[in-house]
């Protein structure tokens, strides 16, 4: 059983050998004819390359940082915004209070707290109602004999 499991990766080796013996020759030949056609191409392409370079690192690096340096400031406050929701959401799924508690209903209430008891002492304090010993609070009305003929009609007094 383990004789024939050897001899299944020594016969591989046996052809890899073979193979890469074979195609020595070949890869020899191709590296000759291919030196002098890249060594053609490296010299027609080295000086445009040069150029291409040197705009990348004179006009296009500097635009590039600009533009990165605008997008990072006008984009500050959606990534602060993104930050303070990613991390409520994260304490909210682990269980924690979920940042600061509004304090304006707290304030609206003793607002209105303090309105009814500023009414309530001005009610109590305010001074107490004219006792009447007599007569009544309007003046005397007068009755004239002509009054009661024709009570549409107004009369001064005398």
């Amino acid at each position: 059983m383990f004789g024939m499991s050897l001899a299944v990766p020594q016969a591989q080796a046996q052809r890899a050998s073979a193979a890469a013996k074979a195609a020595t020759p070949k890869l020899e030949s191709a590296r000759d004819q291919i030196g002098p056609v890249l060594e053609t191409a490296r010299e027609r392409l080295t000086p445009a390359l040069e150029t291409a370079r040197d705009q990348l690192r004179g006009t296009v690096a500097p635009a590039v940082v600009g533009a990165v340096g605008t997008a990072l400031g006008r984009s500050a406050p959606a990534r602060r915004e993104a930050r303070r929701r990613g991390h409520r959401a994260l304490s909210a799924l682990r269980g924690e209070p979920s940042g600061p508690v509004r304090r304006w209903p707290l304030a609206i209430g003793c607002l209105a707290v303090g309105a009814a008891v500023g009414a309530a002492v001005a009610w109590m304090t305010r001074p107490a109602a004219p006792i009447l010993t007599g007569g009544t609070p309007y003046p005397e009305q007068v009755t004239l004999p002509e009054a009661a003929e024709a009570p549409d009609k107004v009369y001064p007094r005398s």
